[in-house]
C-alpha cells in the first residue's frame, strides 16, 4: 500500500481523537507489546490489577508481517495484532498502555491512539525513542504544540493515545513504574519475548 494512501487514512482517523479524561474507575490496566519472530508479529497482552499490578490475564496473537517498519505507520504493522490479542482477554481493560507513540506523532496517529481510537478506550503511549518533536525540559514539543512528556531518569517518552489528556497519562505512568517500564508494559514484554523464543 501507498505511503500517501496510508497517510490519508492517518488524517481522516485522527479526527475522532479525543484529549479529554475519560476514564471511570481505575481498576485494571493492560499492557501491550510486541516481539518478532522470522515474518511473524507476536503481540502479548497483561491485564494487571490496579494499583498493586499483579497480573489477571495474560494473552498473545501472532499474524504474518504485512509491511516493514516505516517511522510513522506503525499502527499499519503491529496495530492488527494488538486488536487480535486484546479480543482474547475475558476481562475488559479500563486504561491500555501501548509500547509506542500516542499524539507524539507527525499526524497526531501513533499505535497508541490507533489503537485507543479502534477499541474506543483510554490508551496511552510510552516509546523508548523520540519520533519527532523537541524536548524542552519535560515536554515535547510538534510545531510548537505540546503533545509529549520526557521521563529523563527512564529514558521514556510519554504521550496520550486517546480518551484521556496529557497530564493525566504523565501521572499514571509515574504511578505505573517499579523498574524502567511502567509494569504492565515491562511484563508484556517479557511475555512476548518469551512466547517468540519458544514459537
Amino acid at each position: 500500500m501507498e505511503l500517501s494512501r496510508l497517510k490519508s487514512i492517518q488524517e481522516r482517523f485522527v479526527k475522532k481523537l479525543v484529549l479529554e479524561d475519560r476514564i471511570g474507575k481505575l481498576e485494571l490496566v493492560a499492557g501491550f507489546d510486541q516481539a518478532f519472530r522470522g515474518k511473524q508479529i507476536i503481540s502479548a497482552g497483561v491485564l494487571c490489577r490496579w494499583p498493586d499490578f499483579e497480573p489477571v490475564e495474560m494473552v498473545t496473537a501472532t499474524m504474518k508481517e504485512k509491511m516493514p517498519y516505516i517511522p510513522g505507520y506503525l499502527s499499519f504493522r503491529e496495530g492488527p495484532a494488538i486488536l487480535k490479542a486484546y479480543k482474547k482477554l475475558k476481562l475488559e481493560p479500563d486504561l491500555i498502555l501501548i509500547d509506542g507513540n500516542g499524539i507524539l506523532h507527525p499526524r497526531k496517529l501513533g499505535l497508541a491512539s490507533w489503537v485507543g481510537i479502534k477499541l474506543e478506550k483510554p490508551t496511552i503511549g510510552v516509546a523508548k525513542s523520540l519520533l519527532c518533536g523537541k524536548v524542552r525540559g519535560e515536554w515535547i514539543f510538534v510545531n510548537g504544540e505540546k503533545r509529549g512528556y520526557y521521563l529523563k531518569s527512564k529514558r521514556l517518552y510519554i504521550s496520550p493515545g486517546n480518551l484521556i489528556s496529557l497530564e493525566t497519562a504523565v501521572k499514571l505512568i509515574k504511578l505505573s513504574i517499579k523498574n524502567r517500564l511502567p509494569e504492565p508494559l515491562r511484563l508484556a514484554d517479557r511475555y512476548a519475548k518469551d512466547k517468540a523464543r519458544v514459537s
